[in-house]
């Protein structure tokens, strides 16, 4: 298997340290041969390899540890998830990695070209008719037709800031577009991607991925992508398979950070947010997960019994459930409710460093407004007072135990067995179990904050009661 890098994708910038970062292995330089253009070819890839091609500043070839994991990120989201615990990743192996389209530039080139010509197939701008303004001279500079009949202009299909018209005979796209924006379009990287071939230089290339790490202020590194084969078997893993595992690998990184702070009586604000990741991610980060998983499946579950519901009634009921559940506000109330805890302790950490005297050197932000004690009580008693949550469209589901028999009227004494509602019953049940937990740690976190007469493990248990008598009725 051979591997082709163009020129155009080489980097002038300086290198950075992905390449060193990822595990795997060199591909000597002996394998290397250079032709026109500075195109680099390298030859006796192995057929099962996952090839990482690094042109920052200096060009390297890794193969990938076979070992390794390529963790596929599907937004920013998960990104912003991934991004704290890059580094812990790599150590297990696992290689956050964006998927990469590869442009196909003849397409391109000739759509714009045929931006050029009406629906009739005749030219929208006459001035285009002339042998070095025509379309294809153009298309093959990048440029796409704007204009109208009186108008000439054109936009590149790279940067639509590079906007040019007035052309003049003796203009030359390609060299007038490098002239005013210093821009040659279809010699970008983004276009001239490494790809893979064979020994009779047919393109083998299969997926190719961007590697997410920090790099010259970017996230993505400008030039580390890694390819494969086309029917070559990838180990792959997305977030939801390894967000556990990611959360874990956030909780450890956030208690060092606060063990280290504490010892060393930085007090400040990056404290107060680091105790609201924390108790974020130690109290509620499995169950909401599992929670948004477990709720994804059951409505799933719901629309796809809705056909063989036989009143409106019923499917009125399903449509509720279903609108209830996707505007569940138990995210938002898991914020308010850390929020107002962590403002509460940063409250009565202030009143007890003004009592004993700066004993320790502090860097809190006194400037920001924080929420005020009694605001932050009053937020943490409406929570802790409500039967599960706030919200209560999702206080009665929860206190019916509406999700874990839903239509499961006369099912146990008829004589017909149906595994769609039996499976919409279980799931409908453990999500209620989910919800329950989460309500549980809200109580439990809030308990020691307030004056309240109840404890929190009595709480706990009046909850569990709840559901298990929800939940054994089935």
């Amino acid at each position: 298997m051979k591997l082709t890098v163009p020129g155009s994708y080489m980097a002038r910038e300086m290198p950075c340290l992905t390449y060193e970062r990822m595990p795997g292995r060199d591909i000597p330089k002996d394998n290397m041969l250079c032709s026109r253009f500075n195109t680099v070819s390298i030859r006796n890839i192995p057929f099962d390899a996952r090839v990482l091609v690094d042109a920052c500043g200096q060009f390297k070839i890794k193969i990938l540890d076979p070992a390794s994991t390529l963790l596929l990120l599907a937004n920013s989201s998960e990104l912003g998830e991934v991004e704290p615990v890059l580094d812990e990743l790599r150590a297990r192996k696992v290689i956050a990695v964006e998927s990469v389209d590869r442009p196909n530039k003849a397409a391109i080139k000739e759509e714009l070209r045929k931006s050029f010509y009406d629906s009739q197939g005749s030219l929208i701008n006459s001035k285009f008719a002339l042998p070095c303004l025509s379309p294809s001279s153009m298309a093959a500079a990048g440029f796409g037709f704007f204009g109208d009949a009186t108008c000439d202009l054109v936009k590149c299909h790279h940067d639509d800031s590079h906007v040019i018209s007035s052309w003049q005979l003796w203009d030359s796209p390609g060299i007038f577009h490098l002239y005013l924006y210093d821009c040659v379009c279809f010699n970008q990287p983004a276009y001239n991607l490494p790809f893979l071939s064979d020994e009779s230089d047919n393109d083998i290339t299969g997926q190719i991925y961007r590697i997410v790490d920090q790099s010259n202020s970017s996230i993505y590194c400008r030039r580390a992508v890694v390819l494969t084969r086309r029917d070559l078997p990838v180990s792959q893993a997305t977030l939801k398979t390894l967000e556990l595992d990611i959360d874990a690998l956030r909780l450890n990184k956030v208690e060092r950070n606060l063990k280290w702070i504490e010892k060393a009586g930085l007090i400040n604000d990056e404290y107060f947010v680091l105790r609201e990741q924390f108790l974020h991610l130690s109290h509620f980060a499995r169950l909401f997960r599992t929670f948004k998983w477990l709720r994804e499946e059951y409505i799933a579950l719901l629309n796809s019994y809705k056909p063989q519901l036989q009143m409106e009634q019923q499917v009125a009921v399903a449509d509720n459930t279903i609108a209830i559940l996707l505007a569940c506000p138990v995210g938002e109330e898991m914020k308010v409710v850390i929020s107002a805890l962590v403002e509460l302790e940063k409250v009565r950490w202030e009143e007890d460093r003004q009592a004993t005297g700066p004993g320790q050197n502090t860097e809190a932000d006194n400037s920001r407004e924080p929420l005020a004690g009694k605001n932050a009580e009053a937020v943490l008693a409406e929570a802790y007072n409500a039967d599960y949550f706030c919200d209560a469209s999702l206080n009665d589901l929860m206190k019916t135990g509406s999700l874990g028999y839903l239509f499961s009227d006369g099912y146990f004494t008829s004589e017909k067995r149906d595994d769609a509602l039996m499976e919409i019953l279980a799931k409908g049940a453990e999500l209620t179990g989910v919800l329950v937990g989460i309500a549980e740690n809200i109580h439990c976190l809030i308990e020691p904050f307030l004056s309240k007469e109840r404890s929190c493990s009595g709480e706990g248990t009046d909850l569990t009661k709840r559901h298990r008598s929800q939940t054994d009725s089935l």
